[in-house]
């Protein structure tokens, strides 16, 4: 079946498109991802547009079908397609079908439970889940949490959701095929799983896919590129303010570890430690697991004892710059930044000129994540906790000792750089051209296949920020739209006010006196004046500085525009006499026109 769709084709342009006000969102989404989920289970020989179209009365009465909602089904819902065309087993990316869970589970759960927070939400769906979705569990919870944003309007953690009797008569109605979905995704999910394990067992190069497969104690564990350092605060739900404290303990922790002579892994070490650092943490294996393996693998040569297997140099001035920030950090409560790199002793300076530029931007990294100061000013100075101090000087000498392995790696490297350099030249000089060339041959297809690789997995990362640029855009205009809704209603309302019975009419009997349609007392014109303020007041519309009208005062040019304003626009070079001649207007409180004065002229 050929496949057509507006490659800029966005969310929000189905919302526009059928014109679904801010309060029916989550309701419209919830719908439309079922009417989805029910046609990819129908059998049919029509195309999938065509079943849409066909079921489209069944789930929406008030908008009708176009292909803008089939764009939408084949840009962002192509597994359900895949599926109802039983090619379900040809959809290249795995994460489609976490994606496809994400949102079925998210339906189901959320009627079982019927009245939940997010995070019992979020809870229930992941016990359900697993061990599905443990290979991809990081990008599942993305997933997820995307879900119940859109299907039920909620973003904080502990705001309570309960579903409306219509919402539960609607996921009643189709919860057989939700869940005749789930099981055949887990079982296509676990099939791909099974068959990665046992490609890897038979010992069989892995196909280029966006992960590496690593050894833990003999358990074969996936560190996805996906997973990024902020994850880990997540995570451990790390309240902004205890950021620094936190990154600094864990980094510690790692450190520390590292130098231990223990046969198993590092991992399983810091479990071990882990409540002697963290008492109100509780350990998560599989995060901390990746953070180590993605951000930290240094730390874990270390501890394994192979350090040969760190190519690059630059990694060795990190993990310098690491410990000897907590090493002046135990010296000193109260320094300037920049003194961290000067501050270094004379033997140590040799190790780093070469890679000043490298350890220098280290230290500032270093300088931001414990201390959030968001600034990159070297002469900046900083008072430390004492807290900080005080951790870090029980670990002072295993933090020394790091940092003479450190410097002595960097030593045996440097003394041997220049050798290396020097045998591999004479190698490639005395080898055969004939090598030379099928050398080169090979270089270039692993090349070609890393650019191969490394281009999928920055389209698919370009596809994922696009996905939640068009999310966030969504949200923005859906706020613009019910920010302008308020605005209509407020004019209508304080019309209605203006010309209500019980204001006295006021609009209708000033619009005809002004026009001579009509005769009022001096006494009845006033009345309907003190009513349109009263009204006005309700509004928040409030004059102040009543009591100085009339009365002199001096102005001077600094103050006009915000404690007055000159009238006609009289312009003065200096202090002058004048009377205020009108009161001034704040808007709740807030001044929005300051009082008149008239600048007396001299004759």
């Amino acid at each position: 079946m050929k496949r057509t769709m507006t490659q800029d084709f966005k969310r929000s342009d189905l919302l526009a498109e059928m014109g679904v006000n801010k309060q029916d969102t989550s309701d419209f989404w919830l719908r439309l991802d079922t009417l989805i989920d029910v046609c990819s289970l129908t059998e049919s020989d029509k195309t999938f547009a065509d079943v849409m179209s066909e079921k489209w009365s069944e789930f929406f009465t008030e908008y009708s079908f176009n292909n803008t909602t089939y764009n939408y089904a084949s840009k962002y819902k192509l597994g359900f397609i895949f599926y109802f065309e039983k090619k379900i087993n040809l959809l290249r990316n795995d994460k489609q079908l976490y994606s496809m869970l994400a949102g079925l589970r998210t339906k189901t759960t959320a009627l079982e439970l019927g009245e939940f927070t997010y995070n019992e939400l979020v809870e229930q769906v992941m016990k359900h889940s697993s061990p599905v979705v443990d290979n991809q569990e990081h990008y599942f919870r993305k997933e997820l949490h995307y879900s119940i944003r859109r299907y039920f309007n909620t973003k904080g953690e502990e705001d309570k959701v309960k579903l409306s009797g219509e919402t539960v008569t609607f996921l009643q109605t189709y919860q057989k095929e939700i869940n005749e979905l789930i099981t055949d995704i887990e079982k296509e999910i676990t099939k791909r799983n099974t068959k990665g394990n046992t490609t890897a067992a038979a010992g069989q190069p892995n196909p280029p896919v966006k992960q590496q497969t690593v050894e833990r104690e003999k358990v074969a564990v996936t560190v996805s590129d996906d997973f990024k350092g902020n994850d880990v605060l997540k995570e451990f739900g790390v309240k902004k303010e205890d950021e620094g404290y936190f990154w600094l303990k864990l980094d510690t922790l790692i450190e520390v570890l590292a130098l231990k002579n223990d046969p198993r892994e590092l991992i399983s070490l810091m479990q071990e430690s882990w409540n002697i650092f963290f008492s109100d943490y509780e350990f998560n294996r599989e995060v901390l697991y990746q953070y180590i393996h993605k951000y930290k693998i240094g730390y874990n040569l270390m501890h394994n004892q192979k350090l040969s297997e760190i190519r690059k140099i630059k990694f060795f001035y990190t993990m310098l710059a690491s410990a000897i920030f907590k090493l002046k950090i135990i010296q000193n409560n109260d320094y300037l930044i920049q003194s961290l790199r000067l501050e270094i002793k004379d033997e140590e300076i040799k190790f780093v000129r070469n890679m000043d530029s490298h350890y220098t931007k280290e230290l500032q990294f270093f300088f931001k994540r414990y201390f959030m100061s968001g600034q990159s000013n070297f002469n900046q100075t900083i008072t430390f906790d004492k807290k900080y101090k005080a951790f870090l000087e029980k670990y002072e000498e295993n933090l020394c000792i790091l940092r003479d392995c450190i410097l002595e790696e960097i030593d045996n490297r440097i003394s041997q750089g220049i050798e290396n350099e020097q045998t591999q030249q004479s190698a490639d000089e005395n080898a055969p051209s004939s090598d030379n060339s099928q050398s080169m041959e090979e270089q270039m297809k692993k090349l070609r296949e890393r650019y191969e690789l490394i281009l999928g997995q920055k389209n698919s990362e370009i596809r994922d920020l696009q996905d939640e640029l068009d999310h966030y855009q969504i949200s923005g205009q859906d706020e613009f739209m019910y920010a302008a809704e308020q605005y209509d209603k407020a004019i209508k309302d304080l019309l209605y006010k203006l010309n209500s019975n019980t204001n006295g009419y006021i609009l209708d009997q000033l619009y005809c006196y002004s026009e001579d349609k009509t005769e009022l007392s001096d006494e009845n014109v006033k009345m309907l004046i003190q009513n349109m303020f009263y009204t006005l007041s309700g509004f928040g519309i409030s004059a102040y500085a009543t009591g100085s009208v009339g009365k002199e005062m001096t102005v001077v040019p600094d103050k006009v525009g915000i404690d007055y304003r000159i009238y006609n626009n009289a312009i003065i070079s200096g202090e002058e006499k004048g009377t205020q001649i009108y009161s001034g207007w704040k808007f709740k409180n807030k001044t929005i026109i300051p009082p008149l004065v008239d600048i007396d002229k001299e004759v």
